[in-house]
């Protein structure tokens, strides 16, 4: 049982079968029709069709996760779906408004870089009396490049049907020989030397090399589909943090273009998550505003000027002297662009005096991407809770909201809730 976004303000051309779910915690019933053919009963864990007498378990984690949405909301709407797959797929869907900032109110930032190689780079910025860095992170995809590479070379197999042919085959490939170029041989060999063991343990045939193909390819899917799932469970719980404390949460998302992602290896799962947040973002009662065009981090967040790389992706102002991290920056530039494009002039000058206080709030890791856990260097994630402060000044490009929600209209629940793993 599954929690997922439909596509929201959007009409497929065929529609999966549904039905209406109600959902009860013993007596009284929590939400929906009393005719609704499907009753979630959260006091025992099941999902019952009685007209089919069809009942299912439930995981408690599933279960506490609707239910929460239902007495959080109390307009939450539940629809139960057959996919294509024949599989069964929970929806929470309900209706919203647009949430506005009027420049008075208490604002929170969440500023997001999504890069093409590096995966996620967040800044939460709140804005009461000065600007305070609320939480700095990094959200690092799995390395799937040596279960993807395998995939390639047992696919390649299970059709030439000769493995000599095929190990020509896989190294004339496109990706392959960008790797190689890049300096990532030893991913290819790696690989290699895996197939080489397995043909040799397993007496591999090409219908066996179909098989651990299609193994491969499914565990690739699944590792992405599992960091989602974390992405959107800690920005839920941030978002949702931040709107019990009053403050209107706005999303400033800088997300590359499909065209620029493309043969990043990432390209899928980076859009994929960049999409789920934006409907998190509007089911939760937040903002969700994307620049025209992306935003440089090579750009000084202080004074506005064009950097020189000192280390990979790592850059000095040459007026001001500040050093940068090129996708933290990118990110704070982006949370400056909203609040120029919203004439918030006494919120720059927040940042600007936050950025004036923690000079090196931009480089988190250290001096350079040498240091152990950099980004830059490939290792784990930084997950940072940054101290407070006040922030900077940066690009001039004008921005717009993007993916704009009609004022009152239905908006699914965006990504898997905790009972899938992304609440």
């Amino acid at each position: 049982m599954q929690l997922r976004p439909v596509a929201a303000r959007v009409r497929p051309a065929s529609c999966e079968p549904a039905l209406a779910v109600r959902a009860t915690r013993c007596f009284p019933e929590k939400t929906g029709a009393r005719s609704a053919a499907t009753v979630l009963d959260a006091s025992r864990g099941v999902l019952r069709v009685p007209s089919v007498n069809i009942a299912i378990m439930l995981r408690p984690s599933l279960v506490r996760a609707v239910m929460e949405d239902v007495e959080r909301f109390g307009n939450v709407k539940l629809t139960l779906q057959l996919t294509a797959k024949g599989r069964l797929r929970l929806v929470a869907h309900r209706a919203v408004k647009q949430a506005w900032w009027n420049g008075n109110d208490r604002l929170a930032v969440i500023a997001l870089d999504v890069n093409s190689n590096h995966g996620l780079y967040l800044l939460a910025f709140t804005f009461d009396s000065k600007a305070r860095l609320l939480a700095q992170r990094v959200f690092k995809p799995p390395n799937t490049t040596l279960l993807r590479l395998l995939a390639a070379l047992m696919r390649s197999y299970s059709k030439v049907k000769s493995w000599s042919e095929a190990i020509q085959r896989f190294k004339q490939r496109r990706d392959v020989r960008g790797m190689q170029r890049e300096g990532r041989g030893s991913a290819v060999e790696e690989a290699l030397r895996l197939a080489e063991k397995l043909r040799a343990r397993l007496n591999l045939t090409p219908e066996r090399a179909e098989r651990i193909a299609r193994q491969a390819s499914r565990k690739v899917k699944k590792l992405n589909d599992d960091w989602i799932r974390g992405v959107l469970k800690e920005m839920r719980g941030l978002v949702r943090k931040l709107r019990d404390q009053g403050y209107t949460v706005v999303f400033v998302a800088d997300v590359p273009r499909a065209e620029s992602l493309k043969g990043s290896g990432l390209q899928r799962t980076l859009l994929k998550v960049a999409k789920r947040l934006e409907n998190l973002a509007l089911y939760e009662g937040a903002r969700w505003f994307e620049p025209e065009n992306n935003v440089s981090g090579r750009q000084c967040p202080r004074c506005g000027t064009w950097g020189v790389e000192v280390r990979r992706r790592y850059y000095r102002c040459s007026k001001c002297g500040l050093v940068y991290g090129r996708d933290w920056t990118a990110a704070f530039n982006a949370a400056k662009l909203f609040l120029r494009a919203c004439r918030a002039e006494k919120h720059i000058e927040a940042l600007h005096s936050w950025l004036q206080s923690h000079k090196t709030a931009l480089t988190p890791a250290g001096p350079g991407p040498s240091s152990p856990g950099s980004p830059s260097r490939g290792g784990p994630g930084v997950p940072r809770a940054v101290r407070g402060g006040d922030v900077p000044a940066s690009p001039r490009a004008e921005g717009r909201p993007a993916g704009a929600a009609p004022a009152r209209g239905p908006m699914t629940l965006a990504g898997p809730q905790k009972g899938e793993g992304g609440r």
